[in-house]
């Protein structure tokens, strides 16, 4: 499907088959444009994400995806275009204090890990929600304690960062990014800076959380893990979608020059 296609109503259900459960549209972009000065990194790209979805979004880097991701979150603010979570268009121009909860609704876990050195893996995931949500210190005690079991690092609550692997802190970061409960979660190239051995620890915590039906918007040249998790797959080029379908499809019939070259220099 070309980036000119009509995007979705975020209130758009499709009928259901005989048994079939509706979907809905979780986070939904449209037409993000961003500029940085006289260049133009995003040109009208359009996302929806479907409750349960996972979305990959691959491309040379250069390509705009970050920027695109960090949009979404609105870390950065678009200069035109519309974002709407779960059918509720977001105001892009509110105070930065005003979209706190929007972002705490958009979870993202970056290729950095960005943990508080002062503090233990524990102390880093129960910081946010008893700030934000003002939780008391028992329960964010115990959410996190149920995150750590589920990235599987229960046993390493007490430890500080440079204390874990590379791979072990970007789980905290997961389990971190978890804890505020958010409806989204955002990958933004999780794994690129974990030695290959790593690698597969993250990949198996999104795979869990993927199993567990959480909303998924995923930057990754990891082509392996995309054509076994996503939903679906959109390739950028230029700050454009050039082309978006089914993993099989991007990846093994690609349409157009852009993605072609692509998938020839990912595949050697």
């Amino acid at each position: 499907m070309s980036q000119g296609a009509d995007p979705r109503s975020p209130a758009h259900e499709d009928s259901p088959s005989a048994g079939a459960m509706p979907t809905r549209v979780m986070v939904e972009a449209r037409a993000i444009v961003k500029r940085f000065g006289s260049n133009t990194i995003l040109d009208g790209v359009s996302l929806a994400a479907t409750s349960g979805s996972v979305t990959a979004i691959i491309g040379a880097s250069g390509s705009g995806k970050s920027t695109f991701l960090r949009c979404v979150n609105l870390l950065i603010r678009p200069d035109a275009g519309e974002l709407f979570l779960d059918g509720q268009r977001i105001d892009t121009d509110r105070r930065e204090r005003d979209l706190l909860r929007y972002r705490c609704e958009i979870g993202m876990v970056f290729q950095s890990y960005n943990l508080f050195p002062h503090m233990s893996a524990l102390q880093n995931i129960i910081e946010a929600p008893m700030i934000v949500h003002r939780v008391s210190r028992a329960e964010a005690v115990e959410r996190a304690m149920g995150l750590l079991d589920k990235v599987r690092l229960r046993h390493r609550a007490e430890a500080y960062p440079h204390q874990l692997s590379g791979g072990e802190q970007q789980r905290v970061a997961i389990a971190r990014a978890l804890a505020m409960r958010p409806r989204v979660m955002l990958f933004d190239e999780v794994t690129s800076a974990l030695d290959p051995e790593l690698k597969g620890e993250v990949l198996a915590t999104m795979r869990d959380l993927a199993a567990d039906g959480m909303t998924m918007i995923v930057v990754s040249h990891e082509m392996s893990f995309v054509r076994q998790v996503a939903s679906e797959v959109l390739f950028m080029s230029g700050g454009r979608i050039i082309e978006r379908g089914a993993p099989d499809s991007i990846l093994d019939r690609p349409q157009s020059p852009e993605l072609s070259a692509f998938v020839a220099r990912i595949m050697d």
